[in-house]
């Protein structure tokens, strides 16, 4: 028995360009390669660490969630990247599986990061009570309902999407040249359109705002908790440091300790909040764009790639800022300070050394000229 396949003109499938291909195939594949690594080495600190239980569960499941997710932008980018023409070679199943996982992995990342968010706002808002641990088993029960939850919001994409088999034509000046091959091509635009545009604001924005709105409280609560120290101890420690006059640089205060732990903690926050908006709204808008007003300019694939890159690299930067945070803000520092100094190296004169010596004025290196 014969199957009827539709012939495609080899110039229909060259839609990706040269230049956007091989820079983004090597992007993915070092930024799918670290996530990967990353994710894999965070399970077992995750376990490690000493919190509540539900913190521990929910920062297993956002590894695992950030390892499928990271999994699964690979095989469809590098898929498509690796090779010059826009076709399909991974088969009918993952034609159907691919588009629900890749969904199923952001939705679920996204569902823990909120749950995480909701119990840092329920640890510090108890932080005058009584310690709330909730039993293993719950916890361990309700991220399995949000994989379940995030399975039903993602498997309606199966039915969007079709698995063609074609017979591509390679025109030539003597017989034209037939190669078979298959595409998985999204059927039923319209609705699927729709339905990112429903995703996108009945679970994204809501998830969005409920983020932010705890972590600000987070930052508030502990902004509101740190008490300033006593007015005796302020006194009787700048009295110490007055008499000290010899010191070229003024000892810090616990006033201006405490003032800087809550400038370290907003600044934590508000980085949390950016990297969660950042490198997941740009995606979900960019994707609902151009399934309304479909493009396929040069400017539309680099922008396709490098938002779909940029909720890559989220997987990857999850757990450097919620397992390896503090590991990640001294690297930081040593690399602000690495910065200063090359700077500082690179730009001071002999002069500016003499002055750093306690000489400001070196008169008597330099040769009076009479004008």
């Amino acid at each position: 028995m014969t199957m009827n396949l539709t012939t495609v003109n080899v110039t229909v499938l060259r839609v990706i360009p040269e230049e956007t291909r091989l820079p983004f195939f090597w992007i993915y594949l070092i930024v799918a390669t670290f996530a990967l690594t990353v994710n894999s080495f965070s399970i077992k600190s995750a376990l490690q660490r000493r919190v509540n239980n539900l913190q521990k569960v929910c920062l297993v499941n956002l590894t695992l969630a950030d390892i499928f997710s990271s999994t699964m932008f690979a095989i469809i980018n590098l898929e498509t990247l690796c090779k010059d023409l826009k076709t399909w070679s991974l088969g009918e199943f993952m034609c159907y599986f691919t588009p629900v996982a890749q969904a199923l992995g952001t939705t679920t990342s996204a569902f823990t990061l909120l749950l995480i968010a909701l119990d840092r706002y329920r640890s510090v808002s108890a932080v005058m009570e009584r310690k709330l641990n909730l039993e293993l088993w719950k916890c361990i029960s309700l991220n399995v309902g949000i994989w379940i939850l995030c399975t039903a919001i993602s498997l309606p994409l199966s039915s969007f999407y079709n698995y063609a088999p074609i017979k591509v034509i390679f025109p030539s000046k003597s017989e034209p040249i037939f190669q078979y091959s298959a595409m998985c091509v999204a059927i039923r635009r319209s609705r699927l359109t729709s339905y990112y545009v429903v995703i996108t604001w009945m679970v994204f924005l809501p998830i969005l705002i409920f983020f932010a709105w705890f972590y600000c409280n987070v930052a508030l609560k502990i902004w509101h908790y740190r008490k300033p120290t006593s007015t005796v101890e302020g006194t009787n420690e700048r009295s110490s440091y007055s008499t000290n006059t010899g010191s070229t640089r003024i000892p810090k205060t616990r006033e201006d300790v405490r003032v800087e732990k809550k400038v370290k903690t907003m600044k934590i926050v508000i980085g949390l909040m950016v990297c969660f908006i950042l490198c997941r709204l740009p995606y979900y808008l960019f994707t609902t764009f151009l399934l309304i007003k479909v493009s396929g300019s040069k400017s539309a694939w680099n922008a396709y790639f490098a938002l779909n890159c940029l909720l890559l690299l989220n997987c990857a930067l999850n757990p450097l800022m919620y397992i390896y945070l503090h590991q990640t803000l001294r690297f930081l520092v040593f690399i602000k300070d690495l910065i200063k100094r090359c700077i500082m190296w690179c730009c001071f004169t002999t002069d500016l050394e003499e002055f750093q010596k306690d000489n400001p004025f070196p008169f008597e290196n330099y040769e009076w000229k009479k004008y």
